[in-house]
């Protein structure tokens, strides 16, 4: 398996974690973006576009579960 060929299937994994995370958030989520509210499934379906919005969103779900790994997250100051 050559590396682009490992790129992809890390970024189709890193969809799959993202959207099931997605998923288990109740089905009334809304998102207010630019003055428009966007509903999960809408949210769901830009990260498997792979669009604009759904790349801000894979971006903030691994931001978020890096500083999880981190400690960030939970640490009191």
């Amino acid at each position: 398996m050559d590396k682009s060929e490992e790129d992809k299937k890390l970024q189709e994994y890193i969809k799959e974690l993202v959207i099931a995370r997605i998923n288990a958030l109740s089905k009334d989520l809304e998102l207010s973006v630019g003055g428009e509210n966007i509903t999960r499934e809408q949210i769901v379906e830009s990260v498997k576009e792979g669009n604009e919005l759904g790349q801000e969103i894979i971006e903030m779900q691994l931001k978020f579960l890096r500083d999880i790994a981190r400690g960030k997250i939970y640490q009191s100051e």
